[in-house]
């Protein structure tokens, strides 16, 4: 199964992007990002099968640093915990799910089975999530 048809975007294109529109649709487990890049182009990542979401720090102008897309770049297992963590936690680190919850998700991403996006800020939100599957759109 193809979890994700992103191979042709080059994930360094997205520094210093601006994230221009964040849609969450809840109820199909969906979320839209929109970043238009310096070159005033856009990237549309569209995640399907969204298990959770975490933003922090978000503003009205929110610029990236780097993503980091599981499903990409191999991340290491270091890191693939560490996101994962902030991404099931709330601001003072308490896991929003069972720690053996958090381990099965660890164990799915670097199985391929799940993917797990990272959005680094330069200036404003810092975005996780953890979905089935992502697409340019």
């Amino acid at each position: 199964m193809n979890q994700h048809d992103v191979t042709p975007l080059d994930l360094s294109s997205l520094h210093d992007a601006e994230l221009e529109s964040l849609v969450i649709d809840r109820s199909n487990a969906r979320v839209e990002i929109v970043y238009t890049k310096v070159d005033g182009s856009t990237v549309r990542l569209k995640f399907e099968g969204v298990l959770t979401l975490r933003t922090s720090g978000f503003r009205f102008q929110n610029v990236v640093h780097g993503v980091v897309l599981s499903s990409i770049v191999r991340i290491g297992d270091s890191n693939i915990d560490r996101i994962a963590r902030w991404v099931c936690s709330v601001d003072d680190g308490k896991l929003l799910i069972e720690p053996a919850k958090l381990n099965e998700f660890i164990r799915r991403i670097s199985d391929n089975k799940l993917i797990l996006f990272h959005a680094d800020p330069s200036w404003g939100a810092e975005i996780g999530i953890l979905c089935e599957k992502i697409t340019l759109g």
